[in-house]
């Protein structure tokens, strides 16, 4: 898959999908993306919403796995 960049910036849905699989499967992952990730870094808003409700699962402790 090619990643094109646009005025919004690169976009690679597998990525993206890489991520939060990562971070649903694995705690410290979940630390690691959460220190370089915001959610507007995600294009699609599925994935935003899924790594905001990580972060929420997180910050109050319940892993979000």
């Amino acid at each position: 898959m090619s990643i094109w960049k646009t005025e919004i910036g690169p976009i690679c849905s597998d990525s993206e999908m890489m991520v939060i699989g990562a971070i649903l499967q694995d705690e410290s992952a979940f630390d690691l993306a959460n220190r370089l990730l915001e959610p507007e870094d995600f294009f699609q808003e599925t994935h935003r919403t899924i790594f905001r409700a990580a972060n929420y699962l997180n910050v109050h402790d319940d892993p979000p796995n």
